[in-house]
């Protein structure tokens, strides 16, 4: 071999290494316990849920990283929110002094998913409704369903993580 394929070598199984070592160890774990459960009791007085914590898989759906998460999840109906944009604002409350990462972000009619950063954490956050059994007819878009606001079935969901060190 010539120094130039040598070195071509040399630094191709350098790169392949740290990929290696890092699809077997956790790119991603939950933070502190404490940390988990003050956030949660922060979107409990902001939603008016009864949120309760969970530790999950966890799978970055922007950069394939894995590893474990705090869930934070809440749901339940008689919120008087009148439509997904007001539930929002109260939704993203706690997140005030956390920054806006727009790279994990999606709407659907009747739900919207939005991320924040903060220091080395990371909350994806997901809100939706859904109608109660039997309130909308058969096949009809749900963007076209008329559900009164107390009505609506409220899912909300937090993935609270962090970059493994």
């Amino acid at each position: 071999m010539h120094a130039p394929q040598i070195a071509a070598f040399i630094l191709t199984a350098a790169l392949a290494l740290p990929a290696a070592a890092v699809a077997q160890t956790p790119q991603l774990v939950p933070p502190a316990a404490a940390v988990c459960e003050a956030l949660a009791v922060k979107m409990r007085k902001a939603v008016r849920l009864p949120f309760v914590t969970a530790d999950i898989d966890f799978t970055d759906p922007i950069s394939g990283w894995r590893g474990r998460a705090c869930r934070i999840a809440g749901s339940g109906r008689g919120l008087a929110y009148t439509s997904l944009e007001t539930a929002l604002t109260a939704i993203q409350k706690p997140f005030a002094d956390w920054r806006l990462d727009k790279s994990r972000t999606a709407t659907s009619p009747n739900g919207e998913m939005k991320s924040f950063k903060k220091d080395d954490l990371i909350a994806v956050v997901s809100a939706e409704w859904n109608p109660p059994p039997g309130a909308c007819p058969g096949g009809e878009p749900i963007a076209d369903c008329k559900v009164k606001p107390a009505r609506k079935v409220w899912s909300v969901t937090v993935d609270l993580i962090e970059r493994a060190r």
